[in-house]
């Protein structure tokens, strides 16, 4: 609406490449003790880009494999445009769930066809035909980047991803995957707050600016511990 104040201005994450709302609505914990009808997603969505949140960030393993659904019934009731908003989603972690019974124990896949298999379901389960950006969720110990990369390239070839990047990965593990891409990785999402801030001494930090892109930070907020008054003492922050 035109007489609210836009609180997200917007970044690109590399230069001339993908931009994001500078605060991103973060889809995790959407179902937790709760279960939103799709109108009242819808509201949520509508509320969010008023003030300037476009870029809408999920997993597939968020609510249990639960959240992309819910929140794409929501979309499909919202009068805005698809092409006004960013969908994030991240995979390969393999989470036990009724909703994945063949899953019987966590682990992690990067390789090409559970990642394509996660986009194709990421999409039908947000009714849309493209992931604005894709990420790795966490760092595969037995990653073939090889392998993972030609899923990259194979999505953004067939304009079902336009940008791919990764998340909690260290500057090695980010160096790796990049270098058998043709085509940059825009980001690194990483935990960062006052509670945590292990990235500004660990070199993550410094790596987003060695290679000038913008890295996206989840928990920012520590979880909302920091307004509940279950925060406990920073990791590394003031001490010696």
């Amino acid at each position: 609406m035109a007489d609210r104040m836009t609180v997200s201005p917007r970044i690109e994450l590399v230069p001339g490449g993908l931009s994001l709302s500078r605060l991103v609505f973060g889809a995790w914990r959407l179902l937790d003790g709760q279960n939103p009808g799709a109108e009242e997603v819808a509201r949520l969505i509508d509320t969010s880009v008023d003030l300037g949140l476009t870029s809408f960030d999920h997993a597939d393993i968020y609510g249990g494999y639960a959240v992309e659904e819910a929140f794409g019934a929501g979309l499909a009731r919202w009068k805005g445009r698809r092409a006004g908003i960013e969908l994030i989603s991240k995979c390969g972690i393999m989470l036990a769930s009724s909703n994945r019974p063949q899953n019987r124990l966590k682990h992690y896949d990067t390789g090409a066809a559970h990642i394509e298999a996660s986009v194709e379901r990421s999409l039908n389960n947000l009714g849309t035909d493209y992931l604005d950006l894709l990420l790795i969720h966490r760092p595969d110990p037995l990653m073939d980047a090889d392998d993972t990369a030609r899923a990259f390239e194979r999505l953004v070839a067939a304009g079902k991803v336009r940008a791919v990047g990764v998340s909690n990965f260290t500057p090695d593990q980010f160096d790796l995957l990049a270098s058998r891409l043709p085509f940059p990785l825009v980001t690194n999402q990483i935990e960062h707050s006052v509670l945590e801030t292990s990235a500004l001494t660990d070199g993550r930090l410094d790596h987003a600016q060695r290679l000038r892109y913008a890295p996206m930070i989840w928990s920012p907020l520590g979880g909302g511990s920091l307004f509940t008054g279950e925060a406990h003492a920073s990791k590394g922050c003031g001490q010696r």
